[in-house]
């Protein structure tokens, strides 16, 4: 594997205030952010240009995501709003208004057409911290403060296995692009590999030193990256549990990472990395031949649903979970 090298540190606009979430578009020339202001910012990835600002939040924005198009942002928030914007306008076309707050321990299923509220999944006994449909939209994950991961039918809202392994909370879980995986990572320092199928634990990764914030997977299906409160990035991979590299540039707290959709690049940022004002840092690899950048720094669409734990979108835009 080539080592992955610093390239460079944009400055986003505009995003000093700090940042809460991050997320690429799925073209990957913009991304969007939420910021402790109760605003959401969409960026130019290249030139760090602010080229939207969402308001219309009255509370803190949890997470913002773009739709499968890149032409919708969807966010949720502590106002217990989920709201559509126009990416190309700015301006808000939908809201939903949910009468449940986002610590109920259960995560909901809408239509997003009607607005109604389709399904409610329950099992967890503490709060919801992620979940995510697997590629064919016919599970979900959840991760949980209970310390527990369940997959769930999509269609019937049964539960199907709970996944132990981990000793502190549960920060995400995320399906491989193929669902033979589930990974997940926590509060204990590691992250875990999971048989999607079974539900055994497969394997341990250990390294960091501290909580780990979140876990992605390449586009490939081959690599894991992860963040810390470490200040560390690492790139493990999939089938050994090997660490491949670690990368360190960050000041403070890593929050979060995203892939980009295209290219060879990886980028991170933290939201409170005072000595770099919020610069992100750009990482160049030749190894992810789908992945053009990484997002240190969470509202996921998918090809069905959008559901909320933060958020996750479908990618036909009928429905969502939240």
């Amino acid at each position: 594997m080539n080592l992955i090298k610093l390239l460079d540190a944009i400055a986003f606009e505009t995003l000093s205030i700090g940042v809460i979430t991050i997320n690429f578009s799925p073209d990957g020339t913009k991304t969007v952010s939420c910021l402790w202001d109760e605003t959401i910012r969409i960026h130019d990835v290249e030139s760090g240009k602010e080229i939207q600002r969402l308001i219309g939040h009255s509370n803190l924005v949890n997470d913002a995501q773009f739709s499968p198009d890149s032409k919708t942002v969807a966010s949720c928030s502590n106002d217990k709003t989920i709201r559509f914007w126009s990416v190309k306008s700015g301006m808000k076309y939908k809201n939903f208004k949910c009468n449940h707050i986002s610590d109920d321990h259960t995560v909901r299923l809408w239509d997003i057409n009607t607005r109604r509220h389709i399904k409610t999944f329950q099992g967890h006994s503490n709060m919801v911290t992620d979940a995510q449909f697997s590629s064919d939209n016919q599970l979900i994950v959840s991760a949980s403060y209970d310390k527990t991961i369940i997959t769930w039918d999509a269609r019937s809202g049964e539960k199907i296995k709970t996944l132990k392994g981990h000793t502190e909370e549960v920060v995400r879980a995320r399906f491989s692009p193929n669902g033979l995986f589930i990974i997940s990572c926590s509060s204990d320092g590691t992250i875990r590999i999971w048989d999607g199928i079974t539900g055994n634990q497969l394997k341990v990764l250990q390294g960091h030193t501290n909580w780990v914030r979140d876990v992605r997977i390449s586009p490939d299906g081959q690599t894991i990256i992860s963040c810390s409160d470490d200040k560390t990035i690492r790139l493990w991979d999939i089938h050994s549990g090997s660490q491949l590299q670690r990368l360190v540039g960050h000041f403070d707290w890593v929050r979060g990472v995203d892939f980009s959709p295209d290219d060879n690049k990886i980028m991170g940022m933290t939201t409170i990395d005072e000595r770099t004002n919020q610069k992100i840092a750009l990482f160049e690899d030749r190894t992810f031949s789908n992945c053009k950048y990484i997002f240190c720094f969470f509202l996921r669409f998918c090809k069905k649903y959008l559901m909320r734990s933060m958020l996750l979108f479908a990618r036909c835009g009928n429905k969502f979970l939240h």
